[in-house]
C-alpha cells in the first residue's frame, strides 16, 4: 500500500536535526494532512524493506519524494531519496 507521510516524531524534540525520527504520520490520500495511521520508525524500516508498503513525502517545492531506508552503524534509519536541492525533506515535515 502507498502511505504519504503527513507528520514526524523525532527523540527528544522534534528541533533538533541530530536526533532521529522515532515515528511517522501518514494518510493514504495524497495531499491529505490529516494522520490516519502512526507508524513506528521500526515499523516503516520493515514495511519497506518487505516491499508491503511504500512511504512518500512532499519536499519544499512541493514535489512527491520517496522514503527510503539507509544502513548506519548496525541498524537502519528512514530519509528521502535526495531530489537534489536538500536532504532534510522527511526531517522538515511537522511535528506530529
Amino acid at each position: 500500500m502507498t502511505y504519504y507521510v503527513v507528520c514526524i516524531t523525532k527523540y527528544p524534540t522534534h528541533h533538533d536535526p541530530r536526533h532521529r525520527i522515532t515515528a511517522l504520520g501518514t494518510t493514504t490520500t495524497r495531499g491529505s494532512a490529516t494522520k490516519t495511521k502512526t507508524w513506528t520508525a521500526q515499523q516503516a524500516i520493515q514495511a519497506i524493506d518487505s516491499g508491503a508498503d511504500s512511504f512518500w513525502c512532499t519536499d519544499r517545492k512541493g514535489d512527491v519524494v520517496r522514503v527510503t531506508t539507509v544502513p548506519h552503524a548496525g541498524g537502519k534509519y528512514l530519509k528521502t531519496e535526495s531530489d537534489g536541492i536538500t536532504q532534510d525533506n522527511l526531517l522538515s515535515q511537522r511535528a506530529c
